[in-house]
């Protein structure tokens, strides 16, 4: 039985989603199996896979359901198949539909997780893909060497960013190394560890639908003594819309949040403040006020200024799943296995 399983969810994703399962289907390590959750998608992502790859799993949804629960009906799908005992040598590697792996990402990152058993979230070196228009009928793929995530890093102001994006890659971060945590675009997890932080029949926090419930997982595997690391030698490329070689101006930030969908910007505005709720240390928080404040009110100005609708909705997002947030809030710190100083050491 594979000890290794892909999963992908997937919505409307057929621009990208051939090249991802081909260059998954390449892979040196083969010892694995696919499971695609589709998220009712109307692009004909469904009749591919059926059509073309009838030996991938394959869950369809009649609507979108979001990032957090489509990845957990994969995870029940990949963990219900392997015996309890056995899951701390089994993984699940969550991955993008816009992806496209090295043909030795798998077994790299693999090698490296089966050496360190504390660790729970593994991610290696992410780069930037592009579609570059060559004329109405044709885009060439660009594989850059700019880079997309190195692992998320947390500020004290509590804004998590992706370490190294839009840098030139010019092996500034080629070691191995121990990060706050990884990018859900694409993360190789340990069953075991899933099985320790779920809630419920939750390993994703559903109320996140989508957008940040990456920090939020690295965030509680790291309160329950778990470790994410690195792993620059697995190498992967990832697509982010329009071509751009260097790192985005504050202007060009801008007018990339403008093109955003009203949803994403939404649940990004709530779910930060869900995240902080949940899983952060009061004694930390007041230590940093002032940095957080100061985050805060930048964030929130422009939001209430400039997407007013955005500000309201996300408020609204907020106070409507404050109570189950609460509760969860109450299991995680009932639980916590490290003591506020070892979290503290990673916000920089």
């Amino acid at each position: 039985m594979a000890q290794i399983s892909i999963n992908i969810v997937t919505w409307n994703g057929m621009r990208f989603l051939p090249d991802a399962l081909k260059s998954i289907l390449g892979q040196t390590h083969q010892d694995f199996k696919i499971i695609v959750v589709d998220n009712g998608s109307t692009d004909g992502t469904v009749e591919y896979v059926r059509t073309n790859l009838p030996k991938i799993t394959l869950l369809r949804n009649v609507r979108n359901l979001g990032f957090a629960r489509g990845h957990n009906q994969g995870f029940h799908l990949a963990l219900d198949k392997w015996p309890t005992e056995e899951r701390d040598k089994c993984f699940v590697l969550i991955a993008n539909q816009d992806l496209i792996l090295e043909p030795d990402f798998l077994e790299k990152i693999t090698r490296f997780a089966r050496a360190n058993t504390r660790g729970a979230i593994f991610g290696g070196k992410l780069l930037r893909a592009y579609f570059k228009p060559e004329d109405e009928e044709f885009e060439e793929k660009i594989k850059s060497d700019v880079l997309d995530s190195t692992g998320l890093v947390m500020k004290k102001s509590r804004r998590v960013i992706d370490r190294g994006a839009g840098e030139q890659d010019s092996g500034q971060y080629d070691e191995k190394s121990e990060v706050f945590g990884i990018s859900g675009a694409l993360a190789l997890i340990r069953a075991s560890a899933l099985d320790d932080i779920r809630y419920k029949d939750e390993y994703f926090d559903e109320d996140f639908f989508s957008y940040k419930e990456d920090i939020d997982l690295g965030w509680r595997m790291r309160l329950r003594g778990w470790q994410s690391y690195y792993v620059p030698q697995a190498r992967a490329f990832h697509f982010r819309g329009a071509y751009s070689p260097t790192k985005a101006s504050a202007s060009e930030k801008i007018r990339l949040r403008r093109q955003r969908p009203f949803f994403i910007k939404v649940h990004s505005f709530s779910n930060h403040y869900l995240a902080l709720l949940k899983t952060g240390f009061i004694r930390h928080m007041v230590v940093d006020f002032p940095l957080i404040f100061l985050y805060e009110l930048k964030k929130c100005a422009y939001s209430f200024f400039f997407e007013p609708r955005v500000f309201w909705r996300g408020v609204a997002d907020f106070l409507k799943k404050l109570g189950p947030i609460l509760q969860k809030r109450k299991y995680i710190f009932s639980r916590i296995m490290i003591k506020p100083k070892e979290l503290r050491k990673w916000f920089e």
